[in-house]
């Protein structure tokens, strides 16, 4: 009979896991616990699925989407966490490696063109600022400024402008999801820029520029540029 429920294919999974812990069990009891932990966490990598699937039921309804949308995004971290760490815990893998293939996974990104302008492509919007939710972005940002440095001839920035185009999928209602610039959570991405790229984010050295428009999906471009460039970059992204 042909599965056509996710379930079932973590039932499979489950008895081929509780058959080896069985075995286990008594030959190593570490061996056993981490085990358990995996079976654990493929269940709840079926909450996370069947989440999903709430989830696009549930957009008619704002209150019961938003709710959906917490729980599936906190199942997602939980699994995402235990996963990493149970990485850490059982490889060589470092953290610095894991981190920088993150950052590939998620589509962070990073280069320099001809003039010097450096480009980061982050594939999501900023969170806002009463969210501090920026970490997901800064830890694989940080490994990817890391292999960029140590992979460039790169000279830090001395005066410069940081400018921060928040792309809109055009698809969505953007007219209720466009944020205000000031309400963008920035420091933490701005330290970890400041740490590898700039001589000193202070607003003697650094001025800073926002635009917002809708595009093919949301992401998020930052641009850090020395003062020569800004106007033709205005000049050019107004265009677009």
């Amino acid at each position: 009979m042909q599965k056509d429920n996710f379930d079932d294919d973590l039932w499979d999974l489950e008895s081929t896991y509780l058959d080896d812990i069985s075995y286990k069990r008594n030959k190593n009891s570490d061996v056993s616990h981490m085990e358990k932990g995996i079976l654990r966490d493929i269940k709840r990598a079926g909450k996370v699925y069947n989440g999903a699937q709430n989830l696009l039921a549930a957009m008619a309804d704002p209150e019961l989407y938003s709710k959906c949308a917490h729980n599936l995004a906190i199942d997602a971290e939980y699994l995402a966490r235990n996963l990493r760490q149970f990485v850490y815990n059982t490889t060589l893998i470092s953290d610095e490696e894991y981190m920088l293939d993150a950052a590939n996974a998620i589509g962070i990104s990073v280069s320099q063109d001809e003039h010097g302008t450096v480009s980061i492509t982050i594939p999501a919007l900023l969170p806002k600022r009463r969210q501090r939710g920026a970490n997901f972005i800064t830890r694989p940002l940080f490994e990817v400024l890391q292999t960029f440095i140590k992979t460039n001839h790169f000279t830090r920035f001395g005066k410069c402008v940081l400018c921060f185009n928040h792309l809109y999928d055009r698809k969505l209602d953007s007219r209720n999801r466009v944020r205000d610039h000031d309400n963008l959570e920035l420091k933490d991405i701005v330290d970890v820029i400041n740490f590898f790229l700039l001589t000193d984010d202070t607003g003697v050295l650094c001025d800073f520029f926002h635009h917002s428009a809708l595009a093919d999906g949301d992401s998020t471009h930052i641009e850090i540029m020395s003062e020569d460039r800004f106007l033709d970059w205005i000049f050019h992204t107004k265009k677009q």
